[in-house]
């Protein structure tokens, strides 16, 4: 599968202005695609003269060497003296894949995702004793955010500059001439925008693709001009998906923008908002291109900004299970509000919505309703810690439970490290102290479970887990893993916690425990039980629901839980829910979906669904059970054909590892057509 280029009177051109060692793959796998490469470097690496490591200390006086760039490993060099230093016991780190692939053969003991010096501190800061020391090789200016959490942590930082970034002789008048009529330009760094931009003012004028949020903000601020941003250390495939994505963006016969309305309001978002979204799985960063902004939704359809009407199979990320703008939904959302938006007081709308909700699940008394997901969740973990007097949770590999501090946590590697309960923050500002109260296993491995309650036999308060996860892949479990789950639970005192934040009411009435019959202690919801407004809701038996304040020791509060606005769009949606009719159509629909890709009779793509989401798989092979599972090959198509079903009017989550949502108001023509289009753009 490969993305089109425009048809262009000529081939199209590209200017590189990495240094050229950087460019030489992206430049053979463009010119194989028909594109010509121009490079023009806005920068030069020199290496300096003297031994970086006499300026300072030797290896042998420090406990780790850290790497945050490839160029540092070429300009340190000394594999082999660092390859004897780690054997002594010496700590090797790196930032990002790019450079831990620099240093092989050697095996990097400490990493941290590319551009994150402060998680890359952190992480060296829980294992290294106060007054070690790391030596930085880097370039003459020190990566600050290492420094600073290093010495933060009474750690000695010692930066060792061996390669200067210079600017190079500016190009000559006939070299500017070649570069002037290019159709696309990538680029790196601020400086290198900066320099570029000093050079060729013209160029601002031409689709920019530059690497990181950074690059894209500045060139914003300083030069006006709007940038695609692909993600920091860029795998190739992305940067030449961004590229050809800005080629088709300047194809003369489409215009010079695809969206120009959403881009200008992209722009203006940018200047106000971190990354210009409110949750950055909205910021198209692991697709080429920019947030496409709506303006208005019915049924099954969106509108964007510049009126352009698309299928949805987001459907809000799942809340809009009878579609957009539901006409009973709205009423009763208009009537609650004429009433009052919020009372921070209790009505009877709560009590009816929580009434419908508890009624919907076997030996489950009470609900106690907050704001989001993330906020249910948060309750669950509290109250299960509450009730067992324990301190420990346990989480497995790939599941997602919101943002809060203690659930952004992942292994080190495999059963070992979550058995030593040595795990990580996946986000910077969460304390190692409570990320370390988060044990993580892999999915589907009910050994590794009984090996933690083995190692902490009074410490478990809970095991969490999505029955059906959906928020990594739709990653099926069987039946016989979440039965042993409640087993062991139960044998060791633990609750077992259901997140069913997106299946709750989605897959059917009440939740995925019912249809594999199996009974948690606790269940978080959110998305359909608010039919698309903000909820979250804890639902459990009153023995230990009652553990809560006011009537138990474990607070938990909101002013705007239980909103009425809120709760009068749940009540409506779950009530037309209670007709078993919607079910058995969103199940029709989902097989239909399923059974024309399978009829198509290809290796990929292939379907996983349950109910009324799916999931697409971009590869051959067994269907995923756990997120390590999931290809390189998936992710690579998903990236360009996200934009060609855009192209065909169909809108779908901006990530190769999220599901799609059906609704009531999808037609199987609309389902077809998408089955269509994938296919179309999917052939070997």
């Amino acid at each position: 599968m490969t993305t089109s280029l425009p048809e262009m009177p000529t081939p199209p051109k590209v200017l590189l202005t990495r240094m050229r060692d950087d460019n030489q793959a992206l430049k053979t796998q463009l010119q194989s695609r028909g594109i010509a490469v121009l490079e023009l470097p806005t920068a030069e690496l020199r290496a300096r003269s003297t031994d970086p490591t006499t300026q300072i200390d030797s290896l042998s006086s420090i406990a780790a060497l850290a790497f945050t760039s490839p160029h540092a490993v070429r300009f340190f060099g000394k594999q082999a003296e660092i390859a004897a230093w780690q054997s002594a016991g010496g700590l090797l780190a790196a930032v990002g894949q790019a450079t831990a692939g620099a240093l092989a053969p050697l095996v990097v003991d400490v990493q941290a995702p590319s551009a994150t010096g402060a998680q890359l501190a952190s992480q060296l800061a829980a294992v290294l004793p106060a007054g070690s020391a790391v030596g930085h090789p880097c370039a003459g200016h020190a990566r600050p955010e290492l420094g600073v959490g290093l010495r933060h942590a009474g750690i000695r930082y010692l930066p060792w500059p061996c390669y200067d970034n210079v600017m190079p002789t500016p190009p000559t008048a006939s070299e500017l001439v070649k570069v002037s009529g290019v159709d696309a330009v990538y680029l790196a760094a601020p400086s290198a925008a900066d320099r570029l931009l000093s050079w060729a003012p013209t160029l601002r004028d031409t689709p920019l693709v530059c690497i990181g949020p950074t690059t894209a903000a500045h060139l914003q601020a300083r030069h006006g001009v709007r940038a695609t941003a692909v993600a920091k250390d860029p795998s190739r495939a992305s940067v030449e998906a961004a590229i050809i994505t800005a080629l088709r963006r300047h194809d003369p016969q489409a215009g010079d923008q695809m969206n120009p309305k959403s881009a200008a309001l992209f722009d203006r978002a940018q200047q106000v908002t971190p990354g210009g979204v409110h949750s950055p799985v909205r910021a198209f960063g692991s697709v080429p291109g920019d947030p496409i902004f709506f303006s208005s939704a019915a049924g099954s359809e969106v509108t964007d900004a510049d009126g352009k009407v698309y299928t949805d199979l987001c459907m809000s990320w799942g809340p809009l299970i009878l579609g957009h703008a539901d006409g009973d939904v709205v009423s009763a959302v208009v009537d609650a509000a004429s009433h009052g938006l919020s009372f921070g007081a209790c009505h009877a709308g709560e009590v009816e919505l929580a009434s419908l909700i508890v009624s919907a699940f076997d030996g489950f008394d009470q609900c106690r309703f907050v704001s989001s997901g993330t906020e249910a969740v948060m309750t669950a973990i509290r109250l299960a810690r509450g009730i067992t007097g324990r301190p420990l949770i346990v989480k497995f590999e790939g599941g997602y439970h919101g943002h809060s501090d203690g659930l952004l946590v992942k292994a080190g590697s495999g059963l070992v490290t979550a058995v030593e309960g040595d795990t990580e923050p996946s986000s910077a500002g969460v304390p190692a102290a409570i990320a370390s109260a988060t044990l993580q296993v892999p999915f589907a491995d009910l050994a590794a479970v009984e090996a933690l309650f083995k190692a902490h036999p009074e410490d478990i308060a809970a095991v969490i887990l999505e029955p059906m996860p959906a928020n990594n892949g739709l990653l099926l479990q069987q039946p016989e893993f979440l039965a042993g789950l409640r087993r062991l639970t139960a044998d060791h005192g633990s609750l077992l916690i259901f997140d069913e934040v997106i299946s709750g009411f989605r897959v059917g009435w009440g939740g995925y425990g019912k249809l594999v019959d199996i009974q948690p202690d606790l269940v978080t919801l959110g998305k359909v039980i608010g039919g698309g407004m903000p909820v979250g809701a804890v639902v459990g038996p009153k023995a230990l629901m009652e553990q809560l304040a006011p009537m138990g020791p474990v607070y938990q509060a909101g002013t705007l839980s239980g909103n009425p606005v809120s709760m009068a769009a749940g009540l409506a949606t779950l009530n037309k829910l209670s007709d078993s009719a919607i079910y058995e159509r969103l199940e029709a629909l989902g097989q239909r979906v399923e059974d024309r890709i399978a009829a198509a009779n290809r290796s990929w793509p292939q379907v996983q669904r349950q109910g009324s989401l799916f999931w697409l798989y971009l590869d051959d092979g067994p269907l995923p059970a756990d997120a390590d599972a999931i290809s390189q090959t998936h992710v690579a198509r998903f990236k360009e054909l996200h934009g060609q079903l855009l192209a065909a009017g169909f809108y779908v989550p901006p990530s190769a590892y999220e599901v799609m949502f059906l609704s009531a108001a999808h037609t199987a023509a609309q389902l077809d057509q998408f089955v269509d289009a994938v296919l179309a753009h999917t052939a070997d």
